[in-house]
Parts: C-alpha cells; structure tokens; sequence
C-alpha cells in the first residue's frame, strides 16, 4: 500500500467515528505501525490516546478524551457495531455524562465509563464502575452512548457525590427540559438518608434539597409532583417483605441495607436500591420507633 491508500483506508474508517481510527482497526485494513508513525510525522494524522489517531483532516471533535477512551474499550470494532449491552464496550456516566449533557461545571481531568463486566484499566485518568445499563437508560448524543440524565443523576447519588455538584445538573436539567422532576423524583427517594435527611423524605424534597445545596431554584409544577407525595397518609405503603421480592434478597438483608451497613457487596445494594426506587419504599419510621420502645419497654418488665 501507498501512503495515499493508507491514509484513505483510515480516512474511510475515521468517517464514522469523529474523524479518529485506532491502530487495531488500521491493522484490520493491513496498515502497519510504521506507517501510521510515517503519517504521524508528516502531520496527516495526530496521536490523541494511546493507540487511537485522528485524521488530520477532519475537525477536532468536541469532548475528544471522551471519545478517545470509549473506543479505547473494543478499538479492534467500529462504532457503529458496538451494542450498549457488549460485554466489551460501556457507556459514557457518571460526571462525564454531566459534561457530554452540558450539565452543571466538572472538571476535566478523567473519564468515567460504565461497563458491564468488571474490568480494569492502566489509563489513571479513567475510571470504570460495573453496572447494568438497560436500554432506557441509555441516550446516543453525536453517535456516542452516554446515560441519560435521569440515570446519570441517580448514578452521582449512588456514588455519594457532592450534593452541591448533583444539584447544579438536576437544576440545569429541570430548567431545560431534560428531565421531568415527577420521573427523577421517582428515583432518588432512596437517597434522602445518606444526604442527611429523613429517610421517609420524598423524592421532590431530595431533589429540592440537593438545588437549595447548589444555590439554585428547583421549580416543581403541581402536574409533576410525584403521586406518592400528593396522596396523603392513605396511601398503602409497600413492605419490606415486597423489596425484598422485586430484589431478589431476603428481607433481612433489605434490613441491613436500611441501617446502612457498609459491608454489604455493591451488587446487592444496588438491586436493593433499585427495587425501593421502583417501588417507592419508604420506611415507617415511626412504628418501628414504637417497635423499639415495646421492645425496650419488654426487657425491663422482664428481666432474665
């Protein structure tokens, strides 16, 4: 091959991708590391991550770290043949979906990507979480998978972030349209006691709560505020015995998980969370204050 049909084959590879190739899928077209270093130093191509060029022709496109260390996941398949659910490849989360989103302000020092398979990386500046990610969760923007906001949101709670931080995206998010507060409401109940609130809390109050942290409104229309708020006290509260069902745990491991213990495995907690967001769990306080009170109240009349 010539270095005209060299760069063509990459050119050609590059169209579909934001104007970058990789070198294992340069070697799928025969080109060799030599050339591509030839090319390199004559200025037609640019190293812009380990093993991944863009073609100097094309524009610099924009969130380029990004792009780089999502296609650094499976860089022998071209984008268009990747599938969200590729035990190969992931999604774009976490804060670098806030930045893809154009959402509050992050720093661009790392990537974050969720993957469905526990992996590791050697790029410092990347940073892994194993997670599933269905298909609603997922939203294409420029070709390239990244959560969507409502996840997104959910997936920065999970991981504790700044309330401040989460603030900022769900207050640019509501202000623009991105996201219906009733949907996200649904979703971030769970959260209300490691954020310092009661853990009976609604989900508007979180979401309430984390924008007043961030300095910013939260406008909630009475058509989204969520049902769970709207109808009183007679509403029938769903059991634990219930999350432990749609969890698929027993009920006295959603028990430890509401006293928030730290040992309990990642996976566990999350399907936990997950059915308590679905269902909307919110746990009696009170009568399990006035179980503890009975029971405390037994051991003093009846001493052993």
């Amino acid at each position: 091959m010539t270095q005209v049909d060299v760069l063509n084959a990459l050119e050609r590879r590059a169209a579909g991708q934001w104007g970058l190739v990789t070198t294992a899928q340069a070697k799928l077209d025969g080109v060799q590391g030599v050339q591509l270093l030839r090319l390199e130093r004559s200025g037609q191509l640019e190293s812009v991550g380990h093993g991944v060029y863009r073609v100097a022709s094309s524009p610099p496109p924009e969130h380029l770290r990004i792009k780089v260390a999502w296609l650094r996941l499976d860089p022998r398949t071209p984008m268009r043949d990747r599938g969200i659910e590729d035990p190969r490849s992931g999604v774009v989360s976490h804060a670098s979906a806030c930045a893809v989103h154009g959402l509050g302000a992050w720093p661009a020092d790392r990537v974050e990507l969720t993957v469905p398979v526990r992996r590791s990386t050697r790029d410092e500046n990347v940073v892994l979480h194993c997670a599933r990610a269905d298909t609603e969760d997922v939203t294409l923007v420029e070709g390239l998978p990244v959560t969507t906001v409502r996840r997104t949101v959910v997936d920065l709670l999970r991981v504790r972030t700044d309330a401040a931080q989460v603030g900022a995206v769900v207050a640019d998010a509501a202000s623009r349209g991105l996201v219906r507060v009733d949907d996200l409401a649904a979703q971030v109940g769970v959260f209300a006691g490691a954020y310092g609130l009661p853990a009976e809390a609604s989900g508007v109050k979180v979401l309430e709560f984390l924008c007043e942290r961030a300095g910013r409104p939260l406008r909630v229309t009475k058509a989204e505020r969520p049902a769970a708020e709207e109808a009183g006290p007679e509403r029938k509260r769903p059991t634990i015995w219930e999350v432990a069902r749609a969890a698929g745990v027993s009920h006295q491991t959603v028990s430890r998980y509401l006293k928030n213990d730290s040992g309990m495995r990642p996976a566990t907690r999350a399907s936990i969370e997950r059915a308590i967001a679905e269902l909307d769990y919110r746990p009696n306080l009170i009568a399990r204050s006035m179980r503890t009170r009975r029971s405390i109240a037994s051991r003093s009349c009846c001493p052993s």
